[in-house]
């Protein structure tokens, strides 16, 4: 394994990675108790503000999470599949936003 990234930059992506996918599942469940289970008398709108916030940090986690995995595999040899993975995501992520504007 290459030396420029040590243990800390990979243990870095790797939290990074695990806390967007906690805020993901985290907006993921406000959004269906808001859907199904949640009564109108507990609904606000600074729930949904919530809601969308945890889902929008976690895409910006998973942006960072995935950049600093990719300048890792970079560096071990993998650099076109760790750029194409990265830049695909980081175009899902945008065309998502933008679809969801425009509903």
């Amino acid at each position: 394994m290459d030396d420029r990234y040590p243990l800390n930059a990979r243990r870095a992506a790797g939290a990074i990675l695990v806390l967007g996918f906690v805020a993901l599942m985290v907006g993921a469940i406000m959004y269906n108790a808001r859907n199904g289970s949640l009564s109108s008398s507990v609904y606000s709108p600074n729930y949904d503000v919530w809601e969308r916030r945890f889902i929008i940090a976690a895409v910006i986690l998973t942006v960072v999470g995935v950049s600093l995995l990719e300048g890792i595999l970079g560096n071990v040899g993998d650099r076109v599949l760790a750029r194409v993975g990265s830049t695909t995501y980081l175009f899902g992520a945008v065309r998502s936003a933008i679809a969801r504007l425009n509903q």
